[in-house]
């Protein structure tokens, strides 16, 4: 049983080392988990609530595991006070009582993930049909889908939305 958890484990991991945007999943993995614990449905295979949780903590760690060997377990323990994080999201961590606390990932993980949260708090321009703006326009996302679609399917999807309201 322990085996899908450790497979899962390891492909969370690397979903999370691919790509940020996959952290995610922890918090879905978790409500999901309380969802079953908490609730009075009747855990397949008559797994009993130690056990899940038992299954849930080793997912995790072998996560935990794969995102360190990725980098080596390079800066992992490290005190989140050693690093300077620059996101507002991040910030807060500089300078408190949790600077002390060790990172269970790498510096380098940290560090990446710091940038990606300081890029997608910047202001960028928006560019449309040769106009450039510091804000964008209410209608941006209907001339984009225009412009990339092929003529042929937005007709199609007009009459499916167009049949689709009919009957």
């Amino acid at each position: 049983e322990n085996i899908y958890c450790i497979l899962s484990g390891t492909t969370l991991g690397m979903a999370i080392v691919g790509k940020y945007s996959a952290l995610l999943a922890i918090p879905a993995i978790l409500f999901i988990s309380l969802f079953i614990v908490t609730s009075r449905i009747k855990l397949t295979r008559n797994l009993s609530v130690k056990k899940y949780l038992f299954s849930s903590i080793v997912l995790f760690t072998v996560s935990l595991l794969v995102i360190n060997a990725t980098y080596f377990f390079r800066g992992t323990f490290s005190p989140l006070g050693s690093f300077q994080f620059q996101s507002g999201a991040l910030k807060p961590f500089n300078n408190t009582f949790l600077s002390s606390l060790p990172a269970p990932v790498p510096f380098d993980f940290l560090k990446g993930f710091d940038e990606q949260l300081s890029i997608q708090g910047g202001k960028f321009d928006s560019y449309l049909c040769g106009n450039v703006s510091d804000s964008s326009w209410w209608y941006y996302y209907i001339a984009a889908f225009s412009l990339k679609e092929p003529l042929a399917w937005i007709v199609l999807l007009l009459i499916a939305l167009t049949v689709n309201l009919i009957y």
